[in-house]
């Protein structure tokens, strides 16, 4: 009987150990899942700015693909992230498909043309930045000259003098700077006249020797798009756009596609950091794009520069079910054969 109050002593004991552990516990952890194509421009940089992700109690898992397909492929099947990284063609096709979530309380300040392109701007869809075809020159070049010089040059020197990574895009901005719709169908765009004088002009500068289609090779002028120019310093380069006028360009962020109510929960809390002071802004330009929000930002190198020189340009994103959406690949793949068999 002298046991009983030791006993009931212990017994307290742990009930205020219980409640004091249940005071102090840690919040439930919970894990966004992140969905990307190894190729996208923001995949490096935005997991690099994730080991700086603050918040204890909720993480981010990542899931790379190989390519757009697969990815696709895996969504088709019922699976289906929190989030993707992806373009606005796929973030346009999937809103068009009822298939994006709302999040509330996360504004970036996105410049007003560009909330008025879709309902899915910050709502669902979060733009960090914009891919452009640039031109890189050794010395300053016209662009309105650029194929008559690389043509000049190939029969002058035998050599070549431009090299390109995408035909397409320059054959959609060429067309769009007069006001005409490239639609990478030759069967149809082959009936507009501007498109056949473009197309024997690229392909005169190919049969001369002054086009290649090498980017690895060391040129004098090249054009590329601008995430695939971070690779290298372009000091004492001269960069600038392929047109005066409205720019081409890919927008590439962050797309909502959570289904789980805990998810959609949680997505503010992830999305409102990355949104926070001058960091969506600063992910853009590590990825060479040109930033969508209009934050004051500064540059480290001279792409940055001409980036953020170029953000009060008309930026012109074509619609994810265009012509050109759906046959720019196929192009592509055509185009670059017949510039083989000119040589």
């Amino acid at each position: 009987m002298k046991r009983k109050p030791c006993l009931l002593a212990l017994l307290l004991a742990a009930v205020l150990l219980l409640s004091a552990c249940g005071l102090d516990a840690p919040a439930e952890r919970y894990t966004l899942s992140l969905w990307y194509v190894e190729e996208d421009p923001l995949a490096a940089p935005l997991s690099f700015v994730l080991q700086s992700y603050p918040e204890k109690s909720l993480s981010v898992s990542l899931r790379p693909f190989s390519d757009t397909e697969s990815m696709t492929k895996a969504l088709e099947s019922g699976l289906v992230p929190d989030l993707l990284l992806g373009s606005h063609e796929l973030a346009f096709s999937l809103y068009d498909k009822g298939l994006l979530a709302e999040v509330g309380g996360v504004n970036p300040r996105y410049p007003g043309w560009l909330a008025l392109r879709s309902d899915c701007i910050g709502h669902g869809f979060y733009p960090v930045g914009f891919s452009l075809p640039l031109l890189v020159s050794r010395d300053v070049q016209d662009a309105q000259q650029l194929w008559a010089d690389t043509a000049a040059y190939g029969r002058w020197k035998g050599q070549s003098f431009l090299c390109v990574e995408n035909f397409a895009p320059l054959f959609y901005q060429a067309l769009l700077d007069q006001g005409l719709e490239f639609t990478a169908d030759p069967a149809r765009d082959s009936l507009n006249v501007d498109y056949v004088n473009l197309y024997n002009t690229i392909t005169e500068a190919a049969f001369t020797h002054g086009l290649s289609s090498d980017c690895r090779l060391d040129l004098p002028c090249r054009v590329e798009s601008s995430p695939s120019l971070i690779r290298r310093s372009w000091d004492g380069y001269y960069l600038a756009p392929i047109s005066e006028g409205d720019l081409l360009a890919e927008g590439y962020g962050l797309i909502v596609t959570a289904r789980e109510p805990r998810s959609l929960r949680n997505l503010p809390r992830f999305l409102g950091w990355l949104c926070e002071g001058k960091r969506l802004g600063r992910l853009a330009l590590d990825a060479g794009l040109l930033p969508a929000v209009s934050d004051p930002l500064s540059t480290d190198t001279p792409l940055q520069a001409l980036l953020l020189s170029l953000r009060n340009r008309t930026l012109h994103l074509p619609d994810w079910n265009s012509g050109y959406a759906k046959n720019r690949e196929a192009f592509e793949t055509a185009f670059r054969a017949s510039l083989e068999l000119l040589h």
